[in-house]
């Protein structure tokens, strides 16, 4: 085709992943003229732990090593370190290339238009059903194959018994970036008994979520959680009340300053 400058050149208004542009390879070296497809311009490259045999698998960062695995909800390092779908296959060993948050993954497995996918515990594959421990939303299906992938969003949830005033550790495999707190419905002994985080816009006790406070990382949490038994009418009798303190990589600490009634704590953190 005749010589043109790039702005004679017919604009491409509706690029597809697999159109090609041009790059130069080693700049500063000994520069080479090669191609890059549209998918790959924002990918990066790691270190395979294993055999990465299609393209579209779910990854995750193995700490131990440094290296890119499977992702699967059957465990919290391999939920919880997910980095992005392969872009390209690769051996045990071998380099990589991965589509991080932000990009489009490719050849995933197939889900519904529309709808968000989460992991699963299917090693490196994602679906339209979060698992019911270990929820984990990594992106949006915008073809039945492929995904455009977002920071994941992980919630994880479960219950404390508190009986007396000793730190309890709580671990939900992620650092926590909201807290909720609640109070099993079916805690024995507490009739009636409802949530009452305070203080609440208002400034006073009610059935609001707490105001909460930042912790030296700059992460919102909701500090302060009450309970009452309501069960002899308003405005109840404290049962158990404490903090939130000690976030870690991995959970908190669930603290009870009052426990005159034994009862069981609910929470749901997410990053």
């Amino acid at each position: 085709m005749a010589d043109q400058n790039t702005t004679e050149l017919t604009e491409l208004t509706n690029p597809a992943s697999t159109d090609l542009l041009y790059a130069v390879g080693d700049p500063g070296g000994t520069p080479v003229d090669r191609k890059i497809t549209l998918a790959n311009v924002n990918t990066f490259s790691m270190i395979a732990g294993e055999n990465i045999a299609a393209i579209g698998t779910s990854l995750y960062v193995k700490a131990s090593d440094g290296k890119v695995w499977k992702s699967s909800t059957s465990a919290d390092e391999s939920t919880y370190s997910f980095i992005g779908f392969s872009a390209s296959t690769a051996s045990a060993e071998g380099s990589i290339a991965i589509s991080p948050p932000g990009t489009v993954a490719t050849n995933v497995a197939s889900g519904t238009i529309g709808q968000s996918a989460y992991l699963n515990d299917t090693a490196g594959t994602v679906s339209n059903t979060p698992d019911s421990t270990r929820y984990a939303e990594v992106g949006k299906y915008i073809t039945t194959t492929s995904i455009l992938v977002k920071n994941p969003r992980f919630i994880r949830s479960s219950k404390q018994d508190i009986t007396n005033t000793t730190a309890q550790t709580q671990t939900c495999g992620f650092r926590p970036a909201k807290i909720m707190i609640t109070v099993s419905p079916y805690t024995a002994g507490v009739g009636g008994a409802s949530i009452a985080m305070y203080p609440n816009e208002n400034g006073s006790e009610g059935t609001h979520m707490a105001l909460g406070t930042e912790d030296s990382y700059g992460i919102f949490y909701f500090a302060d959680w009450h309970i009452v038994d309501t069960s002899g009418g308003s405005p109840g009798t404290t049962v158990a009340e404490g903090v939130i303190k000690n976030l870690t990589a991995t959970g908190f600490d669930l603290h009870a300053s009052t426990a005159t009634t034994a009862v069981t704590v609910v929470w749901m953190a997410e990053n």
